[in-house]
């Protein structure tokens, strides 16, 4: 089990590289936007409709770079002022309900990004103006949240705790 957790964590590490350098692009674009807009009177045509699927990838391939990280949001008020097995059994319950929840999302996201792309493709989506497909946007979201469940499988496997 130890060589899964490796290579989830090697995966979350090139998911934090492209979650990052997409959110280089979004404000790149959104700069050069601007700009454009202002200077030339000009600007950039579907700037928005980008910067809206990029930003699904940002924030749905960083689900598990932020689990890394540690930084994911909790609410401690009761959790702190709980016994040490109460605690750690809540935490023990949060973590797999957390794993089948994620499980169940992922597989949704990249079922419907399989069913867009090869059952029915004239139902897929896309972006209004430029008509970019959603389909690997929601694929890449669907492996983000994929990666987050492997390393909590891995994490809780090994008996770690928050």
């Amino acid at each position: 089990m130890r060589w899964l957790g490796t290579v989830a964590r090697r995966l979350t590490g090139g998911l934090t590289w492209v979650a990052g350098l997409t959110a280089i692009a979004m404000v790149a674009l959104t700069g050069a936007d601007v700009l454009g807009r202002t200077l030339l009177h000009r600007p950039i045509v579907g700037t928005l409709e980008l910067v809206e699927v990029w930003m699904l990838l940002v924030i749905y391939l960083s689900f598990a770079p932020a689990h890394i990280a540690g930084v994911h949001p909790n609410v401690e008020v009761l959790l702190n002022k709980m016994p040490g097995r109460a605690r750690s059994g809540l935490v023990t319950v949060g973590r797999v309900g957390s794993a089948v929840g994620c499980l169940a999302l992922g597989i949704a996201l990249i079922y419907r990004a399989y069913y867009w792309q090869f059952v029915e493709p004239t139902n897929a989506l896309f972006t209004g103006l430029l008509h970019v497909p959603y389909v690997p946007f929601v694929f890449a979201a669907g492996i983000g949240v994929l990666c987050l469940v492997l390393l909590l499988a891995t994490e809780h496997g090994r008996g770690q705790s928050e």
